[in-house]
Protein backbone atom coordinates (compact mmCIF):
# COMPACT_ATOMS: atom_id res chain seq x y z
CA UNK A 1 0.00 0.00 0.00
CA UNK A 2 2.73 2.59 0.67
CA UNK A 3 3.67 2.38 -3.15
CA UNK A 4 0.05 3.45 -3.81
CA UNK A 5 -0.12 6.34 -1.11
CA UNK A 6 3.33 7.09 0.33
CA UNK A 7 5.24 5.86 3.45
CA UNK A 8 3.45 8.33 5.48
CA UNK A 9 -0.19 8.31 4.90
CA UNK A 10 0.43 3.92 4.52
CA UNK A 11 1.23 4.67 8.27
CA UNK A 12 -1.56 6.73 9.07
CA UNK A 13 -3.88 3.97 7.13
CA UNK A 14 -2.61 1.48 8.84
CA UNK A 15 -2.74 3.10 12.65
CA UNK A 16 -6.53 3.91 11.94
CA UNK A 17 -7.21 -0.01 10.23
CA UNK A 18 -5.68 -1.37 13.36
CA UNK A 19 -7.73 0.48 15.92
CA UNK A 20 -10.56 -0.24 13.98
CA UNK A 21 -9.65 -4.13 13.59
CA UNK A 22 -8.93 -3.80 17.32
CA UNK A 23 -12.37 -2.86 18.54
CA UNK A 24 -14.04 -5.14 16.05
CA UNK A 25 -11.85 -8.12 17.85
CA UNK A 26 -13.08 -6.79 21.25
CA UNK A 27 -16.54 -7.02 19.78
CA UNK A 28 -16.30 -10.38 18.45
CA UNK A 29 -14.89 -11.64 21.75
CA UNK A 30 -16.93 -9.93 23.82
CA UNK A 31 -18.99 -12.99 24.99
CA UNK A 32 -15.51 -14.79 26.27
CA UNK A 33 -15.12 -11.42 28.84
CA UNK A 34 -18.99 -11.08 30.07
CA UNK A 35 -20.27 -8.95 32.26
CA UNK A 36 -17.57 -7.46 34.55
CA UNK A 37 -17.24 -4.21 36.02
CA UNK A 38 -15.54 -0.88 34.66
CA UNK A 39 -12.26 -1.97 36.48
CA UNK A 40 -11.86 -5.38 35.14
CA UNK A 41 -12.32 -3.93 31.74
CA UNK A 42 -9.58 -1.61 32.20
CA UNK A 43 -7.50 -4.18 33.60
CA UNK A 44 -8.08 -6.09 30.35
CA UNK A 45 -7.05 -3.16 28.71
CA UNK A 46 -3.68 -2.82 30.14
CA UNK A 47 -3.15 -6.74 29.94
CA UNK A 48 -3.26 -6.26 26.21
CA UNK A 49 -1.25 -2.75 26.35
CA UNK A 50 1.14 -3.96 27.99
CA UNK A 51 1.80 -7.18 25.76
CA UNK A 52 1.51 -5.28 22.99
CA UNK A 53 4.12 -3.40 23.81
CA UNK A 54 6.37 -6.03 25.18
CA UNK A 55 5.63 -7.86 22.12
CA UNK A 56 6.53 -4.72 19.97
CA UNK A 57 10.07 -3.69 21.79
CA UNK A 58 11.28 -7.66 22.24
CA UNK A 59 10.79 -8.19 19.16
CA UNK A 60 11.55 -5.07 17.47
CA UNK A 61 14.76 -5.30 18.99
CA UNK A 62 15.90 -8.81 19.61
CA UNK A 63 14.55 -10.54 16.70
CA UNK A 64 13.68 -7.70 13.68
CA UNK A 65 17.32 -6.08 14.86
CA UNK A 66 15.62 -2.61 15.56
CA UNK A 67 17.71 0.38 17.51
CA UNK A 68 16.49 1.63 20.18
CA UNK A 69 16.19 4.93 18.53
CA UNK A 70 14.34 3.65 15.89
CA UNK A 71 12.13 2.47 18.03
CA UNK A 72 10.90 5.09 20.01
CA UNK A 73 9.98 6.76 16.82
CA UNK A 74 7.41 4.44 16.80
CA UNK A 75 5.66 6.77 19.92
CA UNK A 76 5.84 9.79 17.72
CA UNK A 77 2.93 10.96 15.99
CA UNK A 78 4.74 13.70 14.39
CA UNK A 79 6.27 10.59 12.23
CA UNK A 80 3.41 9.58 11.00
CA UNK A 81 2.80 6.31 13.36
CA UNK A 82 -0.38 6.16 14.99
CA UNK A 83 1.00 3.56 17.62
CA UNK A 84 -0.27 5.70 20.53
CA UNK A 85 -3.64 6.22 19.09
CA UNK A 86 -3.09 2.17 18.78
CA UNK A 87 -2.57 1.48 22.62
CA UNK A 88 -5.30 3.87 23.91
CA UNK A 89 -7.51 1.90 21.65
CA UNK A 90 -6.05 -1.36 23.14
CA UNK A 91 -6.69 0.37 26.55
CA UNK A 92 -9.94 1.36 26.12
CA UNK A 93 -11.78 -1.57 23.63
CA UNK A 94 -13.51 -3.45 26.52
CA UNK A 95 -14.47 -0.95 28.54
CA UNK A 96 -16.23 0.91 24.99
CA UNK A 97 -17.37 -2.01 23.84
CA UNK A 98 -18.78 -3.00 27.26
CA UNK A 99 -20.97 0.10 27.33
CA UNK A 100 -21.78 -0.11 23.56
CA UNK A 101 -23.47 -3.07 24.86
CA UNK A 102 -25.18 -1.84 27.50
CA UNK A 103 -22.81 -3.79 30.30
CA UNK A 104 -22.20 -1.77 33.66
Amino acid sequence: MAELIGPHPALIVSGLSLSLLILSATYCAFPLIGKRSSRVYLAIGLQWVCMTLLFDILFGHFIAGKSWSELAQLFNPASGDLLLLVLITTLLAPILVARFKGAP
